[in-house]
């Protein structure tokens, strides 16, 4: 079974309020496989416009994060203000600021 086909499985048993452990036990899928599966639908469920524009969104995957020149030094986070002295302006999901590159060192 597909992993999409496990997702539309537990979307209506989430809608309800089951727990990721009553969804294993009723449907037989995995609970690791539940708890991976839930947390994307249960963010969509809370707030479905952001869970779109996170989907959609110019930096959805979070690889430009990993491979900016503006990454920060030490795990996460972002140096573009440290560098050209100007804020971001964005989002994270939707950065435009993004350069592929060696990682900078702080002035």
């Amino acid at each position: 079974m597909s992993r999409e086909e496990k997702s539309k499985i537990i979307r209506p048993l989430i809608k309800k309020g089951l727990k990721n452990k009553e969804i294993a036990e009723r449907t037989g899928i995995p609970l690791g496989t539940v708890n991976g599966l839930s947390g994307p639908i249960r963010k969509e469920l809370k707030n479905p416009v952001k869970a779109e524009r996170i989907k959609s969104g110019d930096n959805s995957d979070r690889h430009k994060c990993r491979t900016c020149q503006y990454r920060h030094s030490d795990a996460g986070g972002c140096d573009y203000c440290i560098h050209t002295g100007k804020e971001r302006g964005c989002d994270v999901e939707v950065c435009d600021k993004a350069v592929v590159g060696e990682r900078l060192t702080k002035k």
